[in-house]
């Protein structure tokens, strides 16, 4: 009887059970950090995350480039390197 509780299904069971907590605690850690986004961004970053800054521009290299650029018609249809893209002109504002 002694083999059943150390080595049977008493055993499984536990493990299953410590696996399903630390799933639960990991799915409880992400949502609390998710809930606290909002308050990080405010006051650690001191950042709006709901500001749009459309005309920003960023540097890459020796560089400024905009954030927002406009991209070529003709490279939206089809071409003989994506074929598959032609569905992109039927995308509302192509």
């Amino acid at each position: 009887m002694d083999s059943e509780v150390h080595g049977g299904h008493h055993c499984n069971s536990c493990a299953v059970i410590a696996r399903a907590m630390i799933a639960l605690g990991v799915l409880l850690f992400m949502v609390v950090v998710t809930l606290l986004a909002p308050l990080y961004a405010h006051d650690i970053a001191h950042d709006n995350p709901f500001a749009s800054n459309l005309q920003g521009r960023i540097k890459i290299g020796n560089h400024y480039r905009s954030v927002m650029q406009a991209i070529p018609r003709a490279s939206l249809g089809r071409d003989a390197d994506r074929p598959d893209l032609g569905f992109l002109q039927v995308l509302p504002g192509g």
